[in-house]
């Protein structure tokens, strides 16, 4: 996978959901590198955002009636697993789950508070997914999820429903996230090279850009919707079908269809 740097914003909504909780205030205060919450006076967990972490999670979080903690810091048999956590392994060439920090962190850039005191304590944290040499696809992120807090942001002041593409909308329009139309094409011919992988898988990604182009409807950053995702893969799977090459049915083993067919088996 590519070498790359993710910047997410990652927004944490506490709310509390039962009757009892909803009568009681919600308060959330920052102490150093975690975020304390507590439901009517009772404590109920800790967001934490330590520096020598793999990523930020809460722990604990307590039941509300015993007050003891629902989940464990970590274990003998999941020890990459902390409390209740959003992480995710095998992303453009690193690691945001398991193996050492070396391989991926996920780290909080801009934890804060930003409602306390009623039904509901929200917290907004912004991520950086972060390995060395992986600066240029995080830059480009970071303008996107600028855009889209603006966009965000002004529904909320207006109390007015979110809209999804008027929220696209905002993010293309008098961007630089979209100058260059075949942007996503360019940027993966010039990561292949550089990828650590062996000679063949190497060749089976030129392979399958080579589809990429001739598919023509994925050369930009913003046409990576799951819905046009969806149609590539039924494209790439169905030229598998028509085609006897080696190389077509290679390329068919690596879409959605044939993935989940080899997990059935």
């Amino acid at each position: 996978m590519k070498q790359i740097l993710l910047s997410l914003s990652l927004a944490l909504t506490l709310a509390a959901g039962s009757a009892l909780a909803q009568a009681q205030k919600v308060n959330a205060v920052r102490i150093g590198n975690r975020i304390d919450v507590t439901i009517g006076g009772q404590f109920f967990t800790s967001y934490r955002f330590e520096e020598d972490e793999k990523y930020p999670f809460f722990f604990p979080v307590n039941g509300p009636k015993s007050g003891g903690s629902v989940t464990s810091m970590r274990n003998g048999t999941y020890p990459h697993h902390s409390s209740l956590f959003f992480g995710c392994d095998r992303v453009n060439g690193g690691n945001y789950w398991q193996e050492g920090l070396e391989r991926g962190r996920i780290v909080s850039v801009g934890a804060r508070v930003v409602q306390t005191g009623g039904e509901k304590a929200v917290i907004v944290d912004e991520c950086i997914w972060k390995r060395p040499d992986a600066d240029a696809l995080n830059n480009r992120l970071g303008i996107i999820v600028r855009r889209v807090n603006e966009k965000v942001n002004e529904f909320m002041e207006a109390q007015q429903p979110i809209n999804i593409e008027a929220i696209r909308t905002h993010i293309y329009t008098g961007s630089s996230v979209n100058v260059d139309n075949n942007g996503l094409i360019a940027w993966i011919e010039k990561e292949i090279p550089m990828l650590k992988v062996s000679a063949g898988t190497r060749q089976h990604y030129w392979l399958l850009l080579d589809r990429l182009k001739a598919y023509g409807k994925l050369t930009a950053w913003h046409d990576l919707t799951v819905e046009n995702i969806y149609k590539w893969d039924a494209w790439l799977h169905n030229l598998a079908n028509v085609n006897s090459r080696d190389d077509e049915g290679t390329l068919s083993d690596g879409t959605i269809h044939n993935y989940h067919k080899h997990l059935k088996a």
